[in-house]
C-alpha cells in the first residue's frame, strides 16, 4: 500500500472494534511498526499516522485515551512516525467515515 500510494506523508488508519485500555494499541502499534521498517529500508520520511480508534459508545474510551500519552512516548523513543488517535465511537456495521477517508482499516 505504501509503495503504492508513493510513500505519502499522511496516512489515515482505522481500528474498528478496539477493545478498552491498553490493548487497544497493539494492533496499531504493528502497523505502524511496520509501516516504519518499510520506510527505513527503502529510506523514506515517515507518514503522519491518524489513528481513529472505534468501538461501542458504551465502552469505555476514558480508559483507553488515558493510555495515549504512553503511546505517543514510546512512539517518540523509537524515532517512529507520529501518530494522532482519535475516537470513533459506533457500530462498525454501520458506515462511520467519509467516502475514500482511509487508507487501512484493522478489524479483528
Amino acid at each position: 500500500m505504501m509503495m503504492s500510494l508513493n510513500f505519502p506523508n499522511y496516512i489515515k488508519v482505522a481500528e474498528l472494534g478496539c477493545s478498552s485500555g491498553q490493548n487497544a494499541f497493539l494492533a496499531i502499534s504493528e502497523i505502524i511498526n511496520t509501516i516504519n521498517v518499510l520506510c527505513q529500508n527503502t529510506n523514506q520520511n515517515p507518514p503522519e499516522i491518524d489513528c481513529c480508534l472505534n468501538d461501542l459508545p458504551e465502552n469505555d474510551f476514558n480508559t483507553t485515551f488515558k493510555f495515549v500519552p504512553f503511546f505517543n512516548k514510546e512512539l517518540m523513543m523509537t524515532n517512529q512516525a507520529s501518530c494522532f488517535v482519535y475516537g470513533a465511537p459506533g457500530s462498525f456495521y454501520s458506515r462511520l467515515f467519509s467516502r475514500n477517508s482511509l487508507h487501512l482499516i484493522h478489524s479483528a
